[in-house]
């Protein structure tokens, strides 16, 4: 009781009390920082942990895939061939032409529902492996271009300064979007079913969609059509394209000047 009573005692001082505060914060806030770094460090870990965890099991993903979806002798089969003319045509070594693509969330298939957004089920043609997954080719499509690279996909009514062209849309899926498959025919579809998370762009698996002119008369100008100067075909789309031209045009004037000169 003595003890205690020194402690109010003490307390009852204004220096001693304000130096009580200062030990219990100081006690506090050690408890918590070292608190924080230990979780801070746990969440790091846990993060190399899954990065590496994801890292090996899609690399099993990819050899397990190329050994399912690949020819064995695609390269031994034409011995006097053109390796070159091969390599041109990375479709040609899938056993399969077409691949069904499936939502994991979907319990429709193969019922097909009018419902607006994308399909939770789909076929597409492989066009080969890349370093981050599959990429695979979409059903042609019509889009203009001009001589600046700018396009959109529109399928008539071609705009002044604009030229058509047919385009192949190349859908890019990562591995990591990747489930699993199922290499067994059904009675539905007789080619092999991949399970996909639709979470990437247009509510798809996709990481990134390119377009690939396929007409054989395409100016030089669009051998490939990137995303960076794609525009939306509506008002919004239109307007910002006039926008830009505008401002290519206005920054090209004195450059144009100072040559005369």
């Amino acid at each position: 009781m003595s003890s205690i009573s020194q402690l109010v005692s003490w307390c009852n001082d204004n220096s001693g009390f304000l130096s009580l505060l200062l030990f219990l914060a100081a006690l506090a806030y050690g408890w918590l920082s070292g608190g924080a770094r230990a979780l801070v460090n746990l969440l790091i870990n846990k993060d190399k942990e899954s990065r590496i965890d994801l890292l090996e099991r899609n690399l099993q993903l990819k050899e397990r895939m190329k050994g399912d979806f690949l020819k064995d002798n695609y390269f031994q089969e034409c011995y006097e061939c053109d390796i070159s003319e091969k390599l041109k045509r990375p479709v040609d070594k899938f056993i399969e032409k077409e691949i069904l693509i499936r939502d994991i969330k979907d319990d429709t298939y193969p019922n097909l529902l009018d419902r607006k957004g994308i399909s939770p089920f789909f076929k597409l043609a492989p066009k080969d492996f890349y370093h981050n997954g599959l990429s695979l080719f979409g059903y042609p499509q019509q889009a203009v271009v001009d001589e600046l690279g700018n396009w959109t996909l529109r399928w008539k009514n071609v705009p002044k300064g604009f030229v058509s062209i047919t385009v192949h849309p190349i859908y890019y899926i990562p591995f990591s979007r990747i489930v699993n498959y199922d290499m067994d025919r059904n009675e539905y579809d007789d080619g092999p079913i991949v399970f996909c998370k639709f979470e990437g762009l247009q509510g798809g698996p996709y990481e990134k969609i390119e377009y690939e002119p396929i007409t054989k008369d395409s100016p030089s100008y669009c051998r490939r059509l990137l995303q960076s100067k794609y525009f939306k075909d509506n008002a919004v789309g239109w307007f910002i394209l006039r926008v830009k031209r505008l401002i290519s045009k206005i920054a090209k004037e004195p450059a144009e000047k100072i040559r005369a000169y």
